[in-house]
């Protein structure tokens, strides 16, 4: 069962995605068309924006980064790869929000595809977030 955000964590409404203002869709269909198989699914991850915000002044800013995964890889995947790319260290909880519902572990991305895809380009859209879960 899926977690709606409707004020937990402070991360309710941020379904504005930079990548779609930065690239045209003709790019963006490009992407998709390369990428996206009965197989495989690009998935575009930007940081929510109250993460970028807590963010700031912490160091390089924060990527907006492009992945392709299997379809049926868990959703689990998407947050070992943001950890790695991301050096997130273990106290912190990374959060995946899609359409502001928490993704959660078990999921597998195919399914979060057919339910969340962008229906103009055809790719995923993830915010992520962190919060601060085991103080020093």
């Amino acid at each position: 069962m899926q977690t709606s955000l409707t004020y937990s964590l402070g991360l309710k409404n941020d379904s504005n995605y930079q990548f779609l203002t930065k690239h045209t869709l003709a790019k963006r269909k490009e992407l998709s068309d390369k990428y996206n198989n009965g197989q495989q699914v690009a998935v575009i991850c930007e940081p929510h924006r109250l993460y970028r915000q807590a963010w700031a002044g912490a160091g390089p800013q924060l990527p907006t980064l492009v992945c392709v995964f299997s379809k049926k890889d868990p959703v689990s995947s998407i947050f070992q790869t943001l950890k790695a790319k991301l050096k997130i260290n273990q106290e912190t909880t990374l959060y995946l929000l899609c359409n502001n519902y928490i993704l959660q572990y078990e999921q597998s991305i195919g399914q979060v595809y057919d339910k969340y895809k962008n229906h103009d380009d055809g790719l995923l859209y993830i915010k992520y977030s962190s919060q601060e879960t085991f103080g020093n």
